[in-house]
This record gives structure tokens, C-alpha cells and sequence, in this order.
């Protein structure tokens, strides 16, 4: 099995700073892990919480050994090094108050045993591509998709529909879901931030994915192709292709 990947993080053109973070390690014992942070817009220190979730998310990962994990255990493992990256940011707001309201999205995945352990918070997203079949493994927390899962009738405005549900950070409600897919041989995953999923269509990430150009050109594609559609954010993709 062949690992390879590319990630890009773009500012974007309406923001002053890139509040998102992204990273892709291999550890010692031959395992992978990438992640896509998206700090949250309109709360102080949406870069602190997005770079320090990547960081310690990955201090975590490069001093594991998966190899003789189970399904479960590394569940419980992603589960429990999210708890542990929340509680790092409740201890840090202590000594820095004026960040309590803080946050980030999270999407990553841990590559190990022929396998895919996905984990998703907040609206950053995961795509699969697999033989022309393209799919978004993850669900948005956001108001739109709590009212149809609730089956509420409930009039909302527009602008309201993305607000967050989920989040990680010191003092957010936070709901974590994980995946599994078991068959990765031949997957192209694709992680990534609002800023450029919500400005291109299914068909145009297909078809730049789908081409045959590099990694680096797929992505650099990709968020070219938000930018020309206006992104008003800050665009971040990770692609993860297994041979």
C-alpha cells in the first residue's frame, strides 16, 4: 500500500489572517495521520485553537503504535485524545481568559492495519473518491442539519442555517463523530474547510480529481477554482491517495 498527499492552506481574499491549520505525519511504525483544523470566525482566537488542536492531536499520534490495536481501541484512542486536546485548551484559557471562547472544527483521519479511522466536529468535511464514485463521508453540525434530524418544521433564516452545533474548545458543546472504512486500496480521501467545499460544485471537485495531473495540482486547483468562485473564507484541502 502506497500513502500519498498534499495539502494547501489558502488566506483567501476578504480575510487579514488563515485561521486554519492542516497537517499529514507518518510515525515511526509506518502509520499516517492528516487533520484539518478551521478555527472559528468572530471568536477570539480561532488560530490558537485550530493550530493547537493539529499539534497536539499529533503529539499524540507520532508516540503510538496502532499496529495491534483494534477496531475499537483506536476509536476509543481518537475519542480520548480528543477529550485530551479540550482539556489542554480549558487549562490554557485559564492563563489566557481573554481566549475562553475559542473554538474549532476537526476532521482527520488515521491511516493504519489496510484501514481508515475517520473523526469529524464542526463543518469541515470528508470526501471519499473511489472509481468515479465521489461521496461526503461526514455530516455538518450545523442548525440545518439538527432541525432535519430532529424532523422540526421550523422556519430559520439563511444566514442562520451553518451556524455551528459542535465544536471543539474550551467551553463548546462538543460532539465527535467516527468512522471506519475497511477497504481503503484505490480511495482518494479529500479534507476539507468551508471556505472552499461550500464554493464548488460535486462536479468540479470530480473532475479536477479525477484527472491526471499531481497531487500538488489537484490542490492547488481546487482552491484556485473557490478563489474564482469567490470564497469570502479561508480555504484549506487535504488530499490523502492510497495505491
Amino acid at each position: 500500500m502506497k500513502v500519498s498527499f498534499h495539502f494547501n492552506s489558502d488566506i483567501g481574499q476578504f480575510r487579514a489572517n488563515n485561521q486554519d491549520a492542516v497537517q499529514f505525519v507518518k510515525n515511526e511504525y509506518g502509520q499516517y495521520f492528516g487533520i484539518v483544523c478551521d478555527g472559528l470566525g468572530g471568536h477570539n482566537g480561532g488560530e490558537t485553537a485550530s493550530w493547537m488542536a493539529v499539534n497536539l492531536y499529533v503529539s499524540l499520534f507520532v508516540k503510538t503504535d496502532f499496529s495491534n490495536f483494534g477496531d475499537y481501541e483506536i476509536n476509543n484512542w481518537l475519542r480520548q485524545a480528543t477529550i485530551f486536546v479540550q482539556e489542554s485548551m480549558v487549562n490554557y484559557v485559564k492563563e489566557y481568559p481573554q481566549l475562553t471562547d475559542m473554538g474549532t472544527t476537526v476532521s482527520l483521519i488515521l491511516i493504519t492495519n489496510n484501514k481508515a479511522y475517520l473523526l469529524n466536529i464542526g463543518d469541515s468535511r470528508i470526501y471519499e473518491f473511489y472509481q468515479q464514485n465521489f461521496q461526503q463521508l461526514t455530516t455538518d453540525h450545523n442548525v440545518l442539519n439538527m432541525l432535519h434530524n430532529n424532523k422540526t418544521n421550523a422556519n430559520i433564516e439563511k444566514t442562520l442555517w451553518k451556524a455551528l452545533t459542535s465544536a471543539l474548545g474550551p467551553n463548546k458543546k462538543l460532539q465527535i463523530d467516527t468512522f471506519l472504512v475497511s477497504n481503503i486500496k484505490g480511495i482518494t480521501f479529500m479534507l476539507t474547510t468551508d471556505g472552499l467545499h461550500d464554493y464548488l460544485e460535486n462536479y468540479e471537485m470530480i473532475d479536477i480529481l479525477q484527472s491526471n495531473n499531481k497531487l500538488s495540482q489537484k490542490a492547488k486547483s481546487l482552491v484556485d477554482l473557490a478563489l474564482d468562485n469567490v470564497s469570502t473564507d479561508n480555504l484549506t484541502i487535504l488530499i490523502v491517495e492510497i495505491k
